[in-house]
């Protein structure tokens, strides 16, 4: 896994690429964890439960899942409000999904 840049991470995240920053506040992985559900709140801790078994590729912000993608191709953001770098971090993501 390498570090990167945050303007780096819309071309990686567009080519799932496993990575994360020098302070390892985001990242991203082929390989998630179940209980890895941070400070999802119930409608997110729910869902990505039930997609949990088809999930191909998560990008998490902090240990907060906030985008993933289903091995069919779907592509998932979580719209929840965190905080100003986790929302920072969503809107890279995004770029990239």
């Amino acid at each position: 896994m390498s570090r990167i840049t945050n303007r780096m991470v819309p071309a990686l995240v567009d080519k799932r690429r496993d990575f994360h920053n020098a302070r390892r506040s985001l990242w991203a992985t082929h390989a998630p964890r179940m209980c890895d559900t941070g400070r999802l709140d119930e409608h997110w801790q729910e869902r990505w439960r039930r997609d949990f078994p088809r999930i191909a590729y998560v990008v998490y912000s902090y240990q907060t899942p906030i985008g993933w993608v289903l091995h069919d191709g779907s592509v998932l953001l979580v719209d929840q409000k965190f905080s100003v770098t986790t929302s920072r971090h969503q809107t890279l993501v995004a770029l990239g999904l």
